[in-house]
């Protein structure tokens, strides 16, 4: 499953808030329990495209135009801790 989210998330540039509705189903499914408005597990919202430009305790999540570099894709395949989806 995790390759399924990192797939949709690379393929559909992040980089527009308009595909952010693409990939939208797929976090509130496996990410949004924990990375929401009110949980904010590591300070960080995955709710919306503007919460997930704001980052988290660790920093920015998402570098649209820069995949390689973002935080969310290096934590989606392994690359960075934690990983996620547990």
């Amino acid at each position: 499953m995790r390759t399924a989210i990192v797939y949709l998330i690379l393929t559909s540039s992040l980089a527009r808030a308009a595909s952010y509705e693409q990939v939208a189903p797929v976090l509130k499914k496996y990410c949004v329990s924990c990375h929401n408005a009110e949980d904010r597990d590591g300070e960080l919202s995955l709710a919306t495209f503007a919460d997930m430009l704001k980052g988290g305790k660790r920093g920015v999540v998402l570098m649209p135009g820069d995949s390689k570099n973002s935080r969310l894709i290096r934590v989606l395949t392994g690359l960075s801790r934690p990983k996620m989806p547990q």
